[in-house]
């Protein structure tokens, strides 16, 4: 069994599950269906909780649903969104001075919800991927034919990465059209930049749920270290960097900075900040120490330059998680235990 035949059957697999319809249905609605909300919204606010509200939705039905529902609810919120946005847009294509939502808010709208969509969805595709061969008894097949680990294990991460990677570019090219028809300076280019640099943050979480597949030895484990993983990268990794230096005033050390760029959620919020027509400094983006309230306004007190900052960094940062996560994987498959 070559990497081929390795892959051929797990996406024929992942396509008769619920896994690959609910990921590429999360995938649709947090680009195509968040744009449209955006466009036609009275505030992108109102948008993005919109947006938030459907992809819950569709979470729930991952769970309750069976793949043709989660896929006909998608291509329907899908479908509906183009055709409104473009419909209440129209009459104001041919008005230059008409007020419409502006390229940076399409790029922090969409950067902000993928930021948060892309773990989960990429986890969802993954983190069973080696533990349920195992506890459905098919990993002999798998590792029992003339076939290596290595074309075993590299056949299942592209798969999965697939799995992730196509519904995500598809959506976001499905979104650049919409931005580029109308919004304000609205760029396809701009958005195609941020597919690009969405892939690698894609198969980091790809690579991560491959690896936790690897290591469990039941599927209550596999979960327990994605989990673990999730809040580590999210919610540990910038609460431990505050406690070093919580009773210091700004500008903090350097290695201070370069511990927040070094997480790939910055990575990647520092990255879809380069897409936004000013340059615009994201809400999400890790370095609030730069900043403090005023009067109830935020004001920047030190704008601390470091090459930890940059984007170039933060291209290293992702790809370098990228090929890290899943060699964790590919190195303990090789050697466990696994029948």
């Amino acid at each position: 069994m070559t990497v081929e035949d390795v892959l051929r059957r797990d996406l024929t697999s992942v396509y008769r599950s619920r896994t690959g319809a609910a990921v590429a249905a999360i995938t649709a609605l947090s680009t195509v269906v968040i744009i449209g909300l955006i466009g036609i919204a009275p505030s992108s606010v109102v948008g993005l909780v919109g947006g938030l509200l459907i992809v819950g939705i569709l979470l729930a039905l991952v769970f309750l649903g069976d793949p043709k529902l989660i896929a006909i609810t998608a291509v329907l919120f899908t479908g509906f969104a183009i055709g409104l946005v473009l419909v209440l847009s129209w009459p104001l294509l041919f008005q230059p001075l008409a007020f419409r939502p502006s390229m940076d808010t399409a790029v922090v709208g969409v950067g902000s919800l993928l930021s948060l969509t892309i773990p989960v969805v990429a986890l969802l595709s993954s983190y069973a991927t080696i533990i349920g061969e195992r506890n459905s008894g098919s990993i002999r097949f798998l590792v029992g034919l003339p076939n290596s680990r290595s074309d075993a294990f590299v056949g299942k991460f592209i798969s999965r990465s697939l799995v992730v990677v196509i519904p995500l570019v598809l959506g976001l090219l499905l979104a650049g059209i919409i931005v580029e028809l109308t919004y304000q300076s609205g760029s396809f280019l701009s958005m195609l930049g941020l597919a690009a640099v969405s892939i690698p943050y894609a198969l980091v979480f790809v690579g991560l749920g491959l690896t936790a597949s690897t290591y469990g030895n039941s599927i209550y484990q596999v979960v327990a270290i994605v989990v673990a993983a999730l809040a580590t990268l999210r919610i540990g990794w910038t609460a431990i960097r505050f406690l070093l230096v919580w009773d210091t005033n700004p500008p903090h050390p350097e290695w201070f900075y370069w511990i927040a760029s070094l997480n790939p959620f910055n990575a990647y919020i520092t990255l879809t900040s380069q897409f936004t027509t000013t340059n615009a400094h994201h809400p999400l983006l890790g370095y609030p120490s730069d900043r403090i309230f005023v009067d109830g306004t935020v004001q920047i007190i030190s704008n601390t330059e470091t090459i930890a900052k940059t984007p170039a960094v933060a291209a290293v940062v992702l790809l370098g998680w990228m090929v890290i996560t899943p060699l964790f994987g590919y190195f303990q498959f090789k050697k466990a235990d696994l029948l």
